[in-house]
């Protein structure tokens, strides 16, 4: 950056790049420390005094605006993302360099500064916060082939520095614990509070390529409502085998005839045994008024499908039973051949299997669910690990352990939609004529906190 503000830079000199005068923006962790006491004594040993204003550092740059001006116009701006987002709005920038990870709002606000003058954003970073947008956005594609074309990235340890003692790297090393070392010295992404699902990975046979379910496979679906996103529901198969086939999901609407309409062309006229829904969604003044429980179910009897049973809201024994399910069992007699089983066992396989293109969703989830963390490292380091999930990007997960904890079996396929296992809970009333006597209470107490809030 220090050469193209010089027209100095080899890709200058070629005509693939601007030349001065430039207008650069670079942003830092804070004023104090990542600012003035890093990046501007690095940024002072490349620059050429003649090409500044005045000759000199001490005349071209300006404390009270942190902004550093060249004889030729051009100016470096320095800012920390301890600002305001609006503060990154403005004029154009031909180039922005970000030191270390960003807020996303801050990295979206600054390239938006780009677009008149074709202008190109740099970050460097360690990954101390783990897996967050930046993994999502440009890591994960890299490391996948499907980074796009305009596009760089690069992954490097300190081994690669030239600049400090390899002896010395290896002794900071020896005092790290295995995920710090990963990531300050190798310079990975890892998810600080550790995955859930460290069984399960986006390959075959644990993901697989759609295919038409057999119609005889038994069919369990489950709905979780929430009411500011989109509900969440997941259509899932049982094979004679015992395997669950999660083959659909549907995340689109938060509007409930417009989810029953696109569950009943899913089904395409196989009846499910079950349909699930979230405890929450039942509510803990449902005696008083209709919940959203009463306006599924009724949507769901307009279009002859089965009523719905309540979910167990048992976490744990959920988890469980996923990491179960994930886990690889040798004895397991598949439904279908595995096709690619490089570096995998010659028999066996995992219980559960996602559909590529069916559930993006919640691979997409599974690949990121993590334990819940303290919100500053130094309680952390007080305290023993959460072992509660983080409650974030979660519904189509809970979806499927719903369906886990109720043990789903293969019987084949049902005839009629009467015979969903817990029976229509009202095959001759209208939900909507008032509160009646709850069916579920001698098996499950009442969910205590109402649908909206949970």
């Amino acid at each position: 950056m220090a050469s193209e503000m010089q027209g100095t830079h080899p890709l200058q000199l070629a005509g693939k790049r601007p030349m001065p005068p430039l207008k650069w923006r670079v942003v830092g962790v804070d004023q104090p420390h990542g600012v003035d006491k890093i990046l501007i004594p690095k940024f002072q040993k490349f620059v050429r005094p003649s090409s500044l204003h005045g000759g000199s550092w001490e005349k071209a740059y300006s404390v009270r605006e942190h902004t550093l001006h060249y004889k030729d116009g051009g100016f470096v701006e320095f800012m920390s993302y301890e600002s305001d987002v609006a503060k990154f709005a403005g004029t154009d920038r031909d180039g922005i360099l970000c030191d270390e990870e960003p807020p996303k709002s801050i990295w979206d606000e600054c390239r938006m500064r780009l677009l008149e003058r074709k202008g190109r954003m740099l970050l460097s970073m360690t990954a101390d916060n783990g897996c967050t947008w930046v993994y999502d956005q440009f890591y994960l594609p890299w490391e996948t082939g499907t980074l796009k074309s305009d596009v760089a990235c690069w992954r490097m340890s300190l081994y690669e520095n030239p600049h400090i003692p390899p002896e010395e790297i290896a002794d900071a090393e020896a005092g790290l614990d295995e995920q710090t070392k990963r990531i300050k010295i190798y310079g990975e992404f890892v998810h600080r509070s550790g995955l859930i699902f460290e069984d399960f990975k986006n390959q075959e046979p644990w993901v697989y390529n759609d295919f038409d379910i057999p119609h005889d496979w038994t069919r369990y679906v489950c709905i979780d409502p929430h009411p500011r996103q989109n509900h969440a529901i997941l259509i899932t198969a049982v094979s004679p085998s015992g395997e669950i086939w999660a083959y659909k999901e549907i995340v689109h609407s938060t509007d409930i005839d417009v989810n029953c309409d696109h569950l009943k062309r899913e089904l395409n006229g196989i009846v499910p045994y079950d349909i699930l829904i979230d405890w929450a969604a039942r509510g803990d003044d449902y005696r008083h008024g209709v919940s959203i429980f009463d306006y599924y179910d009724n949507a769901l009897l307009e279009r002859s499908l089965p009523g719905l049973s309540l979910a167990m809201k048992d976490v744990e024994t959920g988890l469980v039973a996923l990491r179960a399910g994930f886990q690889w069992d040798s004895q397991r007699k598949c439904d279908r051949p595995i096709p690619y089983r490089t570096n995998l066992p010659d028999t066996g396989g995992p219980q559960i299997h996602i559909a590529r293109k069916g559930c993006p969703t919640l691979i997409w989830q599974l690949m990121r669910y993590v334990y819940d963390d303290y919100t500053t490292r130094k309680m952390a380091d007080r305290r023993d690990p959460k072992s509660s999930p983080r409650k974030k990007d979660d519904h189509v997960i809970d979806d499927l352990r719903y369906i886990l904890v109720e043990e789903p079996h293969y019987i084949g396929a049902p005839e009629a939609p009467g015979e969903n296992r817990w029976m229509r809970r009202r095959e001759q009333a209208n939900p909507f004529d008032g509160p009646e006597e709850d069916l579920d209470q001698d098996f499950m107490p009442e969910y205590p906190v109402n649908w909206m809030e949970a």
